[in-house]
């Protein structure tokens, strides 16, 4: 395999999950194994007609991958209202943590939970979201998450308490967990690989640049009208956003497509002789592209709108509860995985600390930041993470095609891993330089805000490639493996609201985010073994995971 990617040893010829054809060429038919042929294959349209739709899609109209542009659109946007809703509400106390501490009596330190405890409610929320979307389908859950949302801003509004405060957040970050959780997975029911990188970016945007968005208004407003008017303007716009969700989003987690149309997922190891024996039947009786049978979707009665809407969608083969429960905690065993979270997942990480930190390091003495000044740290952020979003928009999708086109026409996730090469030489510089002038007792709030900035751009861009590489490994079980991501994620994140402020109260903000920085720049450089021998953990996992979809038939 060319690029550098290390082909597994052993099983030269056999397709390894997340591999995939992704542009016809004579010459891999020979040394490709796969469910259904290129010359059989239906491709995409328009300047990308010489791609093949990965996965195929089936001929049923109420597959989604079917479903058209307008409606796989207006599905994916309205569910990223809600996401930037979740994005908003998770940062838009960091300009007033020291306003809370003095109203309500309590430490800096005390006041930060309120952003940390609802990262924890969060993950425990994504563990609850997989399961009722696997069984239930997706829509009733972003529903449910967005009516969250909706009551707990209201509640928040009347609070008079610090507990009362914590407890509203608490419940708060029951909502995100859904968002944070599920939404990766319905970019694979609705589209194709060569489509998903952009919709990742985008879903990225909403979450890290709303988040850095609300606290530059937010800080302004709170000065000036008081911090509660935050969530009563967030009330307005959560009201708005589920009305989107329960009137724009169709279900569109509960279709079961047939096996020969996951032409990325399934592997010889994932089938019995007997199932092998009769999958390659239906490869050969697969007729060209433009003479495909109708037998499925003559058979199959297209679904009205208004049954769409359904807020539950059951499936007419319910899954194992028992694996259901298990599968999250199995895949933190996935190479994959535990890659996606010590990168995309600890750079969100500092990205999120900042925001809980930030005014502990500029609101107390010798800097003494008032609200406006705290909330304008995050200009720059939402600034770079733009910058950083078209930066991701332009190759997270594009590259793979090039590098495929290239490679006889065989897409690999690991080319997905070229994003890290801006993350390395912005995102490091920005933790050792924002340390550094943080320490300093004098400072500019935009020179700050720009240090910060790069911590943000990096941060967009780790958690781009990790979320798309997870996704192009595991797609047969992006639920679950974007669950685990979370998990390990936000638990994390829960610990730091404990352990960053302690930690910046005992030592030097340049010391810490030394530290920080050495982390990153380790792991960052090691993502190159995971470009290197990817290929060979995916096919070792494909062999050996007992728990794929495709054994549990």
């Amino acid at each position: 395999m060319g690029f550098g990617i290390k082909e597994p040893k052993k099983l030269l010829g056999d397709h390894v999950p997340g591999t995939a054809i992704l542009y016809d060429n004579a010459a891999n038919v020979a040394n490709f194994e796969r469910p259904v042929l290129p010359q059989t294959a239906k491709h995409a349209a328009g300047r990308n007609s010489n791609v093949v739709l990965v996965p195929q899609p089936s001929d049923s109209p109420n597959d989604p991958l079917n479903w058209p542009a307008w409606k796989k659109e207006m599905t994916f946007w309205s569910i990223c209202l809600s996401v930037s809703m979740g994005g908003a509400l998770g940062t838009v106390l960091s300009p007033v943590t020291a306003e809370i501490a003095k109203e309500f009596h309590v430490s800096i330190q005390r006041a930060s939970l309120a952003a940390g405890y609802p990262l924890m409610t969060a993950a425990c929320m994504a563990y609850v979201s997989h399961i009722w979307a696997s069984t239930l389908g997706k829509r009733g859950i972003y529903i449910i998450s967005t009516a969250i949302y909706l009551a707990t801003c209201a509640w928040i509004i009347k609070v008079q308490s610090f507990d009362g405060l914590l407890a509203a957040r608490t419940v708060q970050g029951l909502g995100s967990g859904a968002y944070e959780s599920v939404v990766v997975s319905s970019i694979g029911d609705l589209f194709f690989v060569h489509e998903r990188g952009k919709r990742i970016v985008v879903y990225n945007i909403v979450t890290l640049g709303v988040a850095n968005l609300c606290p530059v208004a937010g800080g302004y407003i709170s000065q000036k009208y008081g911090w509660r008017t935050q969530f009563t303007i967030l009330t307005a716009f959560t009201a708005v956003a589920l009305l989107i969700i329960i009137f724009c989003c169709p279900e569109h987690g509960n279709y079961n497509r047939a096996a020969k149309f996951e032409t990325d997922v399934i592997t010889r190891w994932d089938m019995t002789p007997e199932r092998k024996d009769a999958q390659q039947e239906q490869v050969h009786e697969i007729p060209p592209e433009n003479a495909r049978s109708s037998t499925e979707q003559g058979n199959t009665p297209r679904k009205s709108y208004l049954q769409e809407l359904a807020p539950i969608s059951r499936q007419d083969c319910l899954p194992n509860i028992l694996l259901l429960l298990i599968k999250p905690f199995a895949c933190f065993m996935y190479p994959a995985v535990f890659w996606g979270f010590t990168v995309g997942g600890l750079w969100s990480s500092w990205t999120i600390g900042l925001s809980i930190v930030v005014a502990q390091i500029f609101g107390a003495p010798p800097k003494l930041f008032d609200p406006t000044r705290l909330g304008y740290l995050f200009t720059f952020p939402f600034a770079f993470i733009i910058i950083g979003c078209i930066v991701g928009f332009l190759l997270s999708d594009w590259f793979p095609k090039w590098a495929a086109r290239h490679n006889n026409g065989i897409f690999e996730p690991e080319f997905r891993l070229i994003l890290l090469v801006p993350v390395l030489f912005i995102g490091i510089p920005g933790l050792f330089g924002f340390g550094y002038y943080a320490d300093r007792s004098s400072v500019h709030w935009a020179a700050a805000s720009a240090l910060q900035g790069l911590i943000g751009f990096a941060s967009i861009l780790a958690a781009s490639v990790s979320y798309n590489y997870v996704l192009d490994c595991h797609r047969a079980q992006s639920v679950e493996v974007t669950v685990a991501l979370i998990m390990l994620r936000n638990f994390f994140w829960f610990g730091s609201s404990y352990f960053l402020p302690t930690w910046l109260g005992e030592t030097k903000t340049s010391t810490v985010f030394n530290i920080i920085g050495g982390i990153q720049l380790g792991i960052t450089l090691a993502s190159g073994t995971v470009y290197v021998y990817g290929k060979r953990m995916r096919e070792l996992v494909g062999r050996y995971d007992r728990l794929k979809p495709s054994r549990l038939r």
